[in-house]
Parts: C-alpha cells; structure tokens; sequence
C-alpha cells in the first residue's frame, strides 16, 4: 500500500521514519546503565582491596594467637619449646611445625598438646586466645600449672564448634564444667577430662576417679562405707536410686569424694606411696648433695622440708601419668638441669628414680656413681662438661633402654668398659675429648642400632678395630685426633653402608686403599689425606653413590651448605687419576695434591658440574689442561695444577670462569702468550703462572682484575713494558713481575695501589728513573693493626734504573727490604731511609751514589744486612751505624768501599 510520510519538509514514499540514535530513549538508557556500572566499579574496587590487604591471613591469625598463648602460660619456661621461639619474627608463620602443633591438609590446627610442659598461667585467657581456631578438634593441657575456675573456662570452650576432645587435668583448676561444654561433647567419641574435684558431667568421673571415703560417715540406716564396699545395689534411705558399686558406694551415696586414684598396695604398674616418697627423697638428696641452694635456677626446691605432689613442678623435674589415663601420684621421667651451677657427686639414691627416662646434667661439675647404672628405663643421659676424671663405670652397661649418651668433654680417664657394648638400644654415643686411652673394645661393633659415634680427641691407641664394619646402622663416624697404631685401612669398613662421612686424615695409615670403600653408597665426604697410603686409586670410588645425586631444587638448597669431599692428599699414591671420578657428579671438593700420580688429566673430569676447589698440584701429571674444564666446571672458584708437568697453551676457556677466585698454574711448562680475555676473571683473587715459559707482552686487560690481591708472572720470557692499567688493579697487595725480560720505565700508576705490600720487578731491564709516586704506597707503611704483618718488600735490583733515590721513599716505614742493588742510581743517599726503622735487608750496592752515609742509618734498629759497596762514597761510616753492630744491635754485615773512599771500622766486609 502506497502512502507517503512527510519529515522536516522531505516527503518519501513507501518509507519509514528513521531517527538519529541521540533521540532513541533506549539509546540513553544504555549509556546511563554503562555510566553506573563504572561508577560502582571505581568505587568498590578500591574498598575491596583494602579489606583484601587488611584481612589477616589464617596462618597469620593463628601465629598471633600462639603468641598470645606463649606470652600468657610463660612460654620462654617450658620444657619443649621447639619452633616458637620463631614467635617474634612474621617472617617464620608455619606453626604446623611447632611443638604440640597438628595441622590438617589445609594448614589449619586441629589438635594442640603441651601437655607436661610447664605452662603456667591463667587457663581462662588461654582459652580466649584460642578462639579463632575454628577447626580445633582436640586440646591438651594436662600436667601443667594453669589456673582458673572451670565455670568460666568451659564456657569459653563450648564455642568451639569442632572440639572434641578435652584435657585439662592435673592443673590448679576449680568450679565445674558447664552443661553447655557438655551438650557439645555428647557424641561416643569424644571426651572431656578434667580433675576428680571439678563437677562435670560428661568427664566419666566414675571411671577415671577413686572415691575417698569421709571419715566417720553414716547414712541414715547407720552404714558406713565398709558396708557399702561389700554390698551393692542403692543408696539408703530407699527413695534414692543411684546406683553403686562396691568400689564407687561412698561417692555415689554422698559419703566420700571422687580424688585421684589412690596409690595401689598390690605391685602394678602404678606407684606405691613409699615408691613416691622415694622419688621426691631422691630429690632432696640430689639438691642437698649438688648446693641446690647455689643452683641459677632452682625453683620449687628451696621448699623440699614436706612431702607433696608439687615436686612434678620443681624446675627441671617433668612428670607422667600411669596406667594409661588413671591420674595420680606421678612419676619423675626427666630431670633437666644443664648449666645450672650444680657441683657435687650424685647421692646413691638416686637409683629410686626408677622412672627416670631422660637425665640431663651437661655444663655442670657433678660427678656420678656406679648407682647410675640402675636407671634401666633411662633413654637419654646427657653429662657432657663435667669433670669426672676416673673411669667409666661398668654399670653402664645396664643402661638397657639407653638410646644417647653424651659424655664428651668429661676428663674420664682409662679404657672405654667393654659392658658399653651391651646398650642395644644405643644410637648416639659421644666420648670424644676425654683421656681414655688403650684400644676401641671389640664390643663396640654388637651396637647394632648405633647411627653417631664420635672418640675424637682421646689417646685411644691400638689399630683401627674392623669390628666398627659391623655397625651397618652407622651415619657418623669420629676417629681422628687419636694414637692409633699405624695399620692399614680395614676393608670391613666398605659395609657401613649408612655412613655419610669417613674421615682418617693423617691417622699413619699405609698400604692401598681398599676397593671395598666403593661399597659406601651413602658416602658424601672421603677424607684419607696426610697418610702414606700407596697404590693407585681404585677405579670403584667412582662408583660412590652418595657422590651422585642428582636433586631437586628444593633438595639442593636444603644441602648448599653441605661439603661432598673428596680429599687423598698427600699420600704415596701413583697412577692415573682414574676416569670414572667423572662419575661423581656432586662432588663438590676434589684434591688429590701432594702424591705421585702421572698420566693426563681426563675429560671425564669436566662432567664434575659440581665442582668448586680443584687440587691436582705436586704430582708428575702430563699433557694439557682439557678445555672441558673451563667449558663445564662454571662453578670452579679454586684452580690448582702448580708443580707438574704440564705443557701448552692455557684453553680460552678457562678464562670465561668467571667464579674463579684462585687460578695456579705455576711450575709447569705452559707457554704461548697471555691473551686479552684474561680480564674476564673479574672474580680473580688470586693469580699465580710463574715458573712457566710464557712469552709476548702482559695485556692491558689486567686493569679490569679489580679484586686481585696476588698477581705473580715471574720467571717467564715476557717482553715490553707494564701496562699503565696495572694500577687499576686497586686491591693488589703483591705484585711479582721478577726475572722476565720486561723493559721500559716503571709506570707511576704503581703508585695507586694503596693496599700494595710487596713489589717485585728484580731481574728485568727496566730503566729511567724509580717513580716517587711508590712513596705513597699506604701498604708499605707501618701498620697499626694486630697480628702478623706481611712482609713488605720493594724489589728494583738487576734493572737499568737511572737517576736518583727519591727521598719520598722515606715514606714507607712499614718496609723490610728495599733492593735498589744492580743499577746506574746516582747522587746522595736520602738520610729520609733512615725511617725505615722495620727494615732488615737495605741494598744499595753497585751503583753510583755519591756523597756521605747518612748518620740518620743509625736509627736503623732492625737492620741485618746493610750493603752500600761499589758506589762512589765517601767520609766516615758514622759512629751511629757502627753502634748497630754491637752485641745489642742486629747488623751483622755491613759492606762499603772501606779499602780507599770510606773510612769504617766496623765494617764486615771491605770492597
């Protein structure tokens, strides 16, 4: 159908309307619903963040809230700290590790148990400052000295909505536990325990607790308790319906009070009363014998004139329940008094601590007797720096449940007793630093179980025992600073399997080395230096698997501080240097100087990624050096094959080591040119070529060699002059360039290196004049510092030095020797080296001074040689240099022209 449509004067025909998009009203509501989408997004994002960053993390909410409960129960006094003493740094969060601590999957904490552990403090703020673990499912805190009334505290523990289970007994708590505690406990399998007095109706009173009966009770029929303990059945008067048994009656019908159980007459596993009364006499004792009264800490003990219970809290006295749960009169299982000031012998009573498990006494000056030996239940004894001085009580050796023992540092003298062979159960055994002397006994080889063993620093004689072979449980093994008898090494030693290090460095030991040690797959330290073992190296070492790791990440930063070691030095050893060594990739440490050993180094070696020192010096090895070396040992921080025979050029690269701290390379037959990557080594400390051939120029590239301390080329065929870049070296304190074949003057930028000591340039054809810039050398000047100093040496002699002595040198009054022989010096002898008041060898002779010998030579105190012969001197040698000479000075030869131009008459030697 036609129709028209007319719009701002146009008229269209079959058409419709089309509008801008402005004045669609869907159009603006699409705008303003994109305006307030921005709006809300710029202004809640920024909230969101900021409750994001200030919301604590739950790790963080439960470190803080183990903080509090560390601060509040006196935490810096419990017995087992482990783990929070990392409280005070944020840094250290992971509370899953700590003492007491279980955690689920999720990292929360689900169960705490610092039970026995000395916490003491208010139980209420303890269970406030738990609140914010939601999911805490078990709490356990008994056999402590928290305080506070149950009424309140079980309050606080019923909003925990996942406990379960609850211990707080043996503590000072009083009142009773709320229904409501006890409505959240309803379930089978969970439990609340607390205290036989505390009201509570889901702690199973009736089972853990005994009833104590109220002397003279009677019901209303006239029954007293012993009637009811033989009957069964109700209470009387009849209305009541409490049931009872014989053993409860009392309790059920209100004629006694549920207690901790009473101690048992029969001989069980639970304590007598006299068996109580013994253990807190035997504490007595033990503070009366040891001056408690001058303990640092002894807590508890000054009141030990009556008999209770409370010695489970004395200071260092820990305690446990019997029979499972029953609560009672306890048992002292550990007494901890390390570096406590006690001094004294232990009392024979001691022996009724039968309970005793772990004994600690370390850092004291107690002295024990055989009656220790009757502590069988104890599995730890700990009397490391006391001073016994006699023998090792054979007693020991009934020590059946002992697992350490720890009596290094003791004094005890005599032979270690055979009976130690007989503590089955032992896994550390530390004796090391006594005087015991004669042989390991056989029996040491029966402590099967045994893991750490350490005799270091005794006077053990006899030869190395191959019983030790049979210790298969073995980890660590101590032997050295002994007498040992000269012997061979025992092959029985290749079954300690477990071992981790074995180190028979300078033990006399001789004859080859046995095959066997191959065997010791757990092995990462093989120490047999300083012997005279000889043979060759076997081949199966290569096979040591504990050398051969390879580990993950995590694994290898766990061991970065761990030394692989690998050290036959200083031996008789002959061969080659076997190349399955390149099988042992963790080694870390390789030094094999100071042997006999030939052949060349193999390639093998460059599969040693691990490797840091590198010692192959002093043997006869030939060949060069293999270019795998500087290509995969990137970690290679100490070089050294000084002292063979070694030829060829230096591989480039080696020069791209850049780790490396310590590069010799001296005494062998290296030659070619020093090349320019050289500079590379910008690590270098330390770089020693000497006695080689090399030839060509020395490169300027040694500016970039900024850490050097030690740069040594003497005795090689280099040519030109000294790069004036040599003063960039600015922490060079020694610098050898002697019997070369070097020229032209010396460079005046010497004079920059403030830590420079000695200078060594004898022997070459140096000329033009000595730079009075070397008198600014800090190095060789005296110094204030302690110790030892180098000595300090200026070293010109056999150039072709010109001019004069500059009087600057005078500066350097720290030197010992100043050579200056062999040279066309001319003019006077500065009377400034007359300060040189340290020096010991001055040696001006053949050269063409002129003038007098200054009197201020006089104050040469320290002067031995004095050589000023063959110059063009004259006058008298002045009286003050002659005073050197007699019985109370040092010089022992002076030489001058006293034949014609100098009058001396005390000179040595006249020319």
């Amino acid at each position: 159908r036609a129709h028209q449509v007319e719009d701002n004067g146009f008229v269209a025909t079959n058409a419709v309307i089309v509008r801008p998009c402005y004045q669609r009203w869907n159009t603006w509501l699409l705008i303003f619903g994109i305006i307030a989408c921005i709006v809300v997004l710029v202004t809640t994002l920024p909230l969101m963040e900021m409750e994001r960053q200030e919301t604590p993390t739950s790790r963080t909410l439960q470190f803080l809230a183990l903080q509090k409960v560390f601060v509040i129960t006196n935490g810096t006094g419990w017995i087992n700290r482990d783990g929070w003493n990392e409280l005070y740094s944020l840094e250290h969060t992971f509370t899953c590790l700590w003492h007491g601590i279980t955690c689920d999957t999720k990292d929360d904490i689900i169960a705490i148990d610092l039970s026995r552990n000395n916490l003491v403090g208010d139980m209420l703020a303890v269970s406030k400052a738990l609140l914010p673990f939601r999911s805490l499912q078990t709490l356990h805190l008994q056999n402590n000295a928290l305080t506070g009334n149950m009424t309140d505290i079980s309050a606080n523990l019923a909003l925990f909505p996942s406990l379960r289970n609850i211990d707080l007994r043996i503590n000072f708590l009083i009142g009773e536990a709320t229904d409501k505690l006890c409505d959240n406990l309803s379930l089978v399998d969970q439990t609340c325990r607390v205290d036989c007095s505390i009201e509570c109706a889901c702690c199973d009173h009736q089972r853990l607790c005994d009833c104590e009966d109220v002397a003279d009770w009677r019901d209303n029929d006239g029954h007293d308790c012993s009637w009811y303990g033989n009957n069964s059945g109700s209470c009387s008067p009849s209305d009541e319906t409490d049931g009872h048994t014989a053993s409860t009656a009392c309790c059920v019908c209100e004629g006694g009070n549920l207690m901790n159980p009473a101690p048992s007459s029969s001989p069980s596993s639970s304590p007598t009363a006299s068996y109580i009364l013994n253990q807190e006499q035997a504490l007595i004792d033990i503070f009366n014998s040891l001056h408690g009264e001058d303990w640092k800490k002894n807590s508890g003990w000054q009141n030990t004139s009556s008999v209770s219970s409370d010695y489970c809290f004395w200071f260092g006295v820990s305690c446990n329940m019997y029979e499972g749960e029953l609560l009672g009169p306890r048992k002292v299982i550990s007494l901890e008094l390390p570096d406590n000031g006690l001094r004294g012998t232990l009392p024979s009573s001691i022996k009724d601590l039968q309970g005793l498990e772990r004994l600690t006494l370390n850092r004291n000056k107690v002295k024990i007797t055989s009656e220790i030996g009757e502590l069988t239940s104890l599995q730890y004894l700990n009397l490391a720096y006391n001073s016994m001085a006699f023998k090792v009580p054979t007693e020991f050796g009934r020590l059946q449940s002992l697992e350490e023992l720890w009596l290094y540092n003791c004094h005890f003298t005599g032979s270690i007793p055979s009976e130690i062979g007989l503590l089955s159960s032992l896994s550390y055994l530390y004796l090391y630093n006594n005087f015991f002397s004669s042989s390991v006994p056989s029996e040491i080889g029966m402590l099967s179980s045994l893991k750490e063993l350490y005799f270091e620093k005794n006077n053990l004689s006899g030869i190395i025992p191959s019983d030790l072979g049979r210790l298969k449980s073995l980890q660590w093994l101590g032997l050295k600073a002994n007498n040992f008898t000269s012997s061979t090494i025992p092959s029985e030693l290749g079954n300690l399997q477990s071992l981790n290090e074995l180190d028979l460095h300078n033990f006399g030991l001789f004859g080859p080395i046995p095959s066997e040690l191959g065997l010791l797959n757990s092995l990462s330290s093989l120490n047999l230096s300083y012997n005279a073992l000889n043979g060759t190296i076997p081949t199966e070492l290569g096979l040591l698997s504990g050398f051969q790791r390879y580990l993950p990440t995590a694994v290898e930063v766990w061991l970065s501080d761990k030394s692989f070691l690998f050290n036959l030095s200083n031996n008789f050893l002959t061969g080659t240097i076997p190349s399955e060594m390149g099988n042992l990739t963790s080694m870390d440490t390789l030094l094999l100087h100071g042997n006999f050993l030939n052949g060349t180094i193999a390639t093998e070696l460059g599969e040693l990624v691990s490797l840091t020192r590198l010692d192959f010096s002093d043997n006869y090895l030939h060949g060069d050096i293999p270019a795998e070396i500087g290509r995969t040992l990137t970690l290679l921080t100490e070089l050294r094959l000084s002292d063979n025979n070694l030829y060829g050029n230096i591989p480039f690269e080696l020069f791209e080591l850049t780790s490396l701290l310590q590069l010799h390379l001296s005494g062998n037959e290296f030659n070619g040119t020093l090349p320019s990557e050289v500079g590379q080594l910008v690590s270098l400390q330390v770089f020693g070529l000497h006695t080689n051939s090399f030839s060509g120029t020395i490169p300027s590239e040694i500016g970039a060699l900024k850490n050097l301390k030690s740069f040594n080329l003497r005795i090689n065929h280099l040519e030109g002059s000294i790069p004036s870049e040599i003063g960039l070296m600015s922490n060079a304190a020694s610098i050898s360039l002697a019997d070369n074949k070097l020229s032209g003057s010396i460079p005046t930028t010497i004079g920059e290196l403030l830590q420079l000591h000695s200078l060594e340039l004898v022997g070459n054809s140096f000329n033009g004049t000595i730079p009075s810039q070397l008198g600014l050398l800090e190095g060789m000047r005296k110094s204030s510092k302690a110790g030892e100093a180098p000595k300090k040496i200026l070293s010109l002699n056999r150039n072709k030095i010109t001019g004069t002595i500059p009087s600057e040198l005078g500066n350097l009054n720290g030197l010992n020797q100043v050579l200056l022989d062999n040279n066309s010096l001319i003019g006077p002898i500065p009377s400034e080296l007359g300060q040189l008041e340290r020096m010991i060898i001055l040696a001006l002779d053949s050269n063409s001074l002129t003038g007098s010998i200054p009197s201020s030579f006089g104050n040469l105190n320290a002067v031995i040689f004095l050589l000023l012969s063959d110059n063009y001197l004259t006058g008298q040698v002045p009286e003050e240099v002659c005073s050197l000479i007699t019985p109370s000075g040092n010089l022992v030869i002076a030489a001058a022209d006293c034949l014609e131009e100098v009058v001396c008459d005390c000179c040595r030697y006249c020319f």
